[in-house]
């Protein structure tokens, strides 16, 4: 495997033991995350809407920031992580059916709906599932293919209580709130698109981690955690 992959990839899963004021790197992602919310939060284009999306976010930072001590993560971990909350926040920002990109990417495939929403929920499969992987990983001292699998089962659950939370959101926001927050455009399939999309997106996270992880050691299903 090479120097990168060790150095970037969470197959070589060692713990992240740096203490948190010497860890330059988090502390210039936190400061990244920090501007780019605060820049987002200037004249977003639906106030509501921007704070609505914004409570889980800031809710998931300050439990990390309590849990760093008990439940470090890598640095790569935390990079997958800043990288779907700056999206959130730009979706956030614009609205995830009037978003910038999303719009780009309909005029480029010529489509009528905005697939920002989509390639958001794909993308939180992709990257969430690593830090879920590394925290199951480390915590149940289970095989290595069982905390991948359990990571896909993990993401898929977080998509569907998202969208349980959007739906008693739109039992108690009015109609032209509602619309905006929830985002269907007229899709009557859109919350099972979403939480597929994330699935899709985990499982090829997870397969990925288990050939390269196949590939380090050779036998996959001798690897567990073992406190040394």
């Amino acid at each position: 495997m090479s120097k990168f992959m060790k150095k970037f990839s969470l197959l070589d899963t060692r713990k992240n033991r740096t203490p948190f004021r010497k860890n330059h790197v988090l502390h210039g992602m936190m400061a990244a995350y920090f501007i780019v919310f605060i820049i987002l939060s200037i004249k977003p284009v639906d106030k509501f809407e921007w704070w609505y999306e914004s409570i889980i976010p800031i809710i998931a930072v300050v439990m990390l920031g309590f849990l760093y001590t008990k439940n470090r993560l890598s640095n790569w971990a935390y990079f997958c992580i800043l990288t779907v909350l700056i999206l959130h926040a730009v979706g956030a920002h614009y609205t995830y059916a009037a978003c910038p990109v999303g719009t780009f990417i309909s005029r480029l495939f010529g489509v009528h709906r905005n697939y920002f929403d989509r390639l958001v929920n794909f993308i939180f499969g992709l990257l969430i599932s690593v830090p879920v992987l590394e925290s199951i990983y480390y915590r149940l001292r289970i095989r290595y293919i069982g905390a991948c699998m359990l990571s896909v089962i993990i993401i898929l659950s977080i998509a569907a209580m998202y969208e349980l939370f959007q739906m008693f959101s739109e039992m108690l926001l009015s109609n032209g709130h509602m619309n905006a927050v929830l985002g269907y455009q007229r899709d009557l399939w859109d919350s099972q698109k979403d939480m597929a999309l994330a699935a899709l997106g985990s499982l090829i996270s997870m397969s990925t981690c288990i050939i390269l992880r196949i590939n380090k050691n050779h036998k996959i299903y001798m690897v567990m955690y073992l406190k040394k």
